[in-house]
């Protein structure tokens, strides 16, 4: 990474394919602890959205840096910014949904819910990761399909199927 962005500053050119190739190859996702790969961020953001956008485990691995180091802006920023690009599978979205929930962005995750037509037959993540997200959400009611997938929500995170179960009032769920 160095490299790349010691080329990126002589060149000023982030759509060069060896800077692209480098930062896809060597980013990884920054810890809340690693400060110094933090300084990395920037650049890595700047390269991917010059190129489009479109490299899914980049972007993923930018959400969960932001994530990590409180920055849900750019947080923000970085997942709609991939919801727009791609088709996002059940379990991408299920792990954006996650991160954008744990970071206080509630309508965004309800936006990136309400793209997918869920039904039972969903991913047992993506049903999971909406099912934390509307936990997260006061008073709302729990949707019939959250409801009808509990048993294989209970399988994914038990927590979460026992918080809506009660939130709807059943109490079948533990039998």
């Amino acid at each position: 990474l160095p490299v790349a962005e010691r080329l990126w500053d002589l060149t000023g050119d982030s759509r060069e394919p060896l800077i692209y190739d480098s930062v896809r190859k060597h980013f990884n996702a920054v810890s809340r602890w690693d400060r110094a790969g933090s300084a990395w961020l920037a650049f890595v953001e700047d390269v991917w959205r010059a190129n489009g956008s479109s490299d899914a485990r980049l972007g993923v691995r930018l959400a969960e840096s932001f994530s990590a180091l409180d920055q849900p802006d750019r947080l923000e920023g970085v997942v709609m910014e991939l919801a727009g690009q791609l088709v996002l599978d059940d379990k991408l979205t299920a792990q954006l949904v996650g991160l954008l929930t744990n970071a206080g962005r509630i309508e965004s995750a309800q936006a990136l819910i309400e793209r997918f037509p869920l039904g039972q037959e969903g991913s047992v993540e993506l049903l999971t990761a909406w099912g934390r997200l509307v936990l997260k959400q006061n008073g709302e009611d729990v949707p019939r399909v959250l409801l009808d997938a509990l048993d294989g929500i209970a399988e994914e995170a038990p927590k979460v199927a026992f918080q809506l179960a009660t939130r709807a009032g059943r109490k079948d769920l533990g039998e």
